[in-house]
């Protein structure tokens, strides 16, 4: 009987506890444990695939820069044309780029900005896909 039967000393008493009851609260704490895990592990997953997909998006975009060579209405006119804006954004950014030294002047896949980038390169503009 007395097999059966260990101590286990709490702060303020002496408890006895049967090995049976021991196993089960083992057992308790490896389901609860290999719960944790299998959550966490999916957790783990689920972050990995949002990083694929954000890689996959690669979200870009054209930053043009500043120079002490282009016209206000140059920089205006190839904006026009390479990227697509309406007069008075193309004119806001020229302004940015003139102040700040540089403005995303466009947004997107590498794909599609790739054309936009090189035409304003072709336009003797500084620019870069970021």
């Amino acid at each position: 009987m007395f097999a059966n039967i260990y101590k286990t000393y709490n702060k303020q008493e002496t408890t006895f506890v049967s090995i049976e009851e021991k196993n089960n609260w083992i057992a308790i704490k490896f389901v609860f444990l290999v719960i944790f895990l299998i959550i966490m592990g999916s957790k783990e997953k689920i972050q990995e695939e949002v990083l694929y997909a954000e890689k996959e998006s690669e979200h870009r975009e054209i930053v043009l820069y500043n120079d002490d060579v282009n016209t206000f209405d140059h920089v205006i006119n190839t904006l026009i044309h390479a990227c697509d804006h309406t007069p008075e954004q193309a004119e806001q950014c020229s302004i940015i780029v003139h102040y700040k030294g540089k403005c995303i002047v466009k947004s997107g896949t590498y794909e599609e900005l790739k054309p936009r980038c090189t035409m304003l390169l072709n336009a003797d503009l500084n620019a870069e896909i970021v």
